[in-house]
């Protein structure tokens, strides 16, 4: 495979131990855009639950970037790429998140329009910031042109396999998520065979990454642990709760001359003013929220709420039940209130005010577990879509050198997960109106 230009400094990571750095990374890490990422929390408002969850999205990149390294130098694809390759990967590991919002994902979701606006996802914002910012120029110091970097995290690389590596089912970004936020919150179903399942990483002959028959069971295990970790951190009420404060206060008050950036303001400033961008993190949110003149209007409330710990209060919860595709009636009713021609038409109703109802809907992302229904044959230029998207399935190599989706396979706990859905539609309201709102919504229920 060749060797890396590595630079006389390791880093420790608490899980990893020691991880050796090359040289235009230790140059990409010491600016300021990526110091950012010290200040900016892995898992949000989990820190509200799990006191233990204050790791940062710094140290989760450079997890990645490690865990990457690991894959491919797996017993069977460390002779499918040369170390050029093996940096390009390295540097779009550790460079995945680069452009994240505040409390990462929590102010995501104002960013996208509450996931309506893929292009404003963290994803692309990483691409900006890796074309327009001073990582741009030490990328071409080194020789790596920063749009193909940018390429493979985004997953539109032209390499099927860096796609695989960096945005699949199986990808590192995952991978090294799962256990950091396992160790962190405390919660020790996230944790899974990391070994056995890089040790048996293959390539099917099509040139699918897989896993082999001997590493199936770590294969299940990091499934199930995903499924775990969902259903116990990443829906949990009272972080959501948070989370729907949060997203309410920076959405009221962003824009131009306004408390916080807008998406457009923040791309303006990653050009103009790197160093004021490198303040963009969590304490950038909480200094400018606590420090906000009160003028008595439900946001000022909603930051109190914040800084005193006042939880907001669940009035109607449902579950997307997957048994036959089918889901229960209360999420679905309650599902409608995402619009919020609904919400006000339920404030109408219930005598509860429209700042004071949210609509929550934790969805799992769990859609690899979700086998592939369409009507064949296909559509030639829906062909090669679904190439795509089945190769970022978690698949098993078949003795015939071909692969099957773990979720295809009959004989594996997995195929029996298929359709589960950890989707809950959640409507959080004040503590004053809970009764009130609840009542009503229960009678929606029933009639």
């Amino acid at each position: 495979m060749g060797s890396l230009d590595y630079s006389d400094t390791s880093i420790y990571d608490e899980i990893y131990g020691y991880i050796p750095i090359t040289k235009v990374e230790l140059e990409i890490i010491d600016g300021p855009v990526f110091q950012r990422l010290n200040h900016i929390r892995q898992l949000g408002t989990a820190y509200r639950v799990f006191p233990g969850a204050q790791h940062t999205r710094f140290s989760h990149s450079l997890g990645v970037m490690h865990i990457m390294d690991h894959m491919i130098n797996s017993k069977n694809l460390r002779d499918k790429m040369d170390a050029d390759d093996r940096q390009k990967l390295r540097l779009a590991a550790l460079l995945h998140d680069v452009g994240h919002y505040p409390l990462s994902h929590v102010i995501e979701t104002v960013m996208t329009d509450h996931n309506t606006r893929e292009e404003r996802k963290h994803e692309k914002m990483s691409e900006y910031v890796v074309t327009h910012s001073a990582i741009s120029d030490i990328l071409g110091k080194y020789g790596y042109e920063p749009k193909e970097i940018a390429q493979v995290f985004t997953g539109e690389s032209s390499e099927d396999l860096f796609n695989q590596l960096m945005s699949s089912d199986l990808d590192a970004d995952r991978i090294d998520y799962l256990l950091r936020d396992s160790i962190h919150t405390g919660v020790a179903y996230g944790k899974f065979d990391l070994d056995r399942l890089i040790h048996t990483l293959a390539l099917d002959k099509h040139g699918l990454l897989c896993v082999e028959q001997g590493g199936k069971h770590a294969a299940e295990g990091y499934i199930i642990g995903r499924y775990h970790m969902w259903a116990t951190v990443y829906t949990h009420r009272v972080i959501n709760a948070f989370n729907e404060l949060i997203q309410h206060v920076y959405e009221g008050c962003m824009g131009d001359d306004k408390l916080f950036y807008s998406y457009e303001a923040l791309q303006k400033l990653i050009l103009e003013n790197e160093e004021e961008f490198a303040k963009y993190d969590d304490h950038y949110f909480f200094n400018r929220a606590y420090g906000k003149e009160s003028e008595g209007t439900c946001i000022d409330d909603m930051i109190t709420m914040l800084s005193r710990r006042i939880v907001l209060k669940v009035a109607g919860e449902g579950r997307q039940l997957s048994r036959e595709e089918k889901g229960s009636k209360g999420y679905f009713l309650l599902d409608r209130y995402k619009n919020e021609a609904n919400i006000a038409d339920l404030a109408e109703r219930s005598g509860v005010p429209k700042d004071w109802i949210f609509h929550n809907n934790s969805r799992s992302q769990l859609l690899g577990l979700k086998p592939l229904l369409l009507e064949w044959p296909l559509e030639e230029e829906v062909v090669e879509q679904v190439r795509r998207e089945m190769s970022k399935a978690l698949r098993i190599l078949n003795k015939d050198g071909s692969s099957t989706a773990l979720v295809q396979d009959q004989e594996s706990i997995v195929y029996h997960l298929r359709n589960m859905s950890l989707d809950i539609v959640r409507i959080y309201t004040k503590e004053e109106y809970q009764q009130t709102l609840e009542d009503y919504l229960k009678k929606e229920l029933a009639s």
